[in-house]
């Protein structure tokens, strides 16, 4: 909407997984980039991820991530109590942009929690750069599958295959995360159009998605078409198409030709078996 540039790197030393609170993590970054665009009015957003290792048996390895803006920028008067509860730059921004002023110093306490710390470097009207790093220990149980001809890793733990299953009912979610971790895969799960299009949003390595057909809201038939649209900006190249299957307690040949029209590979009719949904893996 503000026409923004949102720049990403990743350094090629970063484990392909790692021990840490995902969660916070996530808290962590998406407060920085929510403040980054909302200060901001025309340039750049960049987020700078690097792993820094241990330098001995008894030192921890640190992910230290950069998020650096071209915004209003932050006076070294106003930089003293930023990180302070209930903290705005000035009383101007309060009515401008809104916010309680709680989100950097819960920032700041989240990455000492987690055995970081965080930075900032800004001059008023020349941007912001915020710097934060926390502890994490690699996986070394993590196997890296194929790199595709972009050079973005396709993630996912230990080469399992990664599954959305989507469905309203929590019975048939249970039984499907049950099957489909029996047979190796690692699975998330959403309830409805907006809870699945947040998880492809948020984890975008998926390999296949089951969805119920019958949804609360917006069906299965338009989720299906919703995700190619998203698949078509959003899936990066060289990242093989995902595997779309209907999830219907009619007969799946009934509606065999409506659920490829919408751009799913296949349907599979409910009660679930094992094998049926061994055989689209």
């Amino acid at each position: 909407e503000k026409r923004l540039s949102l720049d990403v790197t990743l350094s090629s030393n970063i484990p392909g997984r790692v021990l840490g609170d995902e969660g916070r993590l996530k808290q962590v970054l998406l407060n920085l980039v929510n403040n980054a665009i909302k200060f901001t009015e025309r340039g750049s957003i960049c987020i700078d991820a690097r792993w820094k290792p241990a330098d001995s048996e008894e030192s921890s390895s640190y992910l230290e991530v950069i998020v650096q803006d071209t915004g209003i920028g932050i006076s070294s008067e106003d930089q003293l109590k930023l990180f302070q509860p209930f903290t705005q730059v000035d009383s101007s921004s309060v009515r401008r942009y809104g916010g309680t002023g709680l989100g950097l110093s819960i920032v700041k306490r989240l990455c000492q929690l987690m055995g970081g710390d965080i930075y900032l470097k800004s001059e008023s009207g020349l941007g912001s750069q915020f710097t934060f790093k926390i502890a994490l220990k690699e996986d070394l149980t993590f196997v890296p599958t194929e790199t595709p001809r972009n050079g973005q890793t396709k993630v996912s733990a230990g080469g399992k295959k990664s599954v959305l299953v989507v469905d309203d009912l929590p019975v048939n979610r249970k039984i499907a995360h049950y099957v489909l971790e029996s047979l190796g895969c690692q699975v998330t799960l959403a309830n409805d159009f907006e809870e699945a299009m947040r998880q492809l949003e948020a984890y975008a390595c998926f390999d296949l998605v089951f969805l119920d057909i019958q949804l609360p809201g917006k069906d299965g038939y338009q989720l299906a078409t919703e995700i190619r649209s998203w698949e078509k900006q959003h899936r990066p190249d060289g990242v093989d198409p995902l595997k779309l299957v209907a999830l219907t307690a009619e007969n799946p040949d009934e509606i065999r030709t409506k659920c490829l029209e919408s751009g799913m590979d296949g349907c599979l009719g409910k009660p679930f078996k094992k094998h049926d949904f061994s055989e689209f893996l």
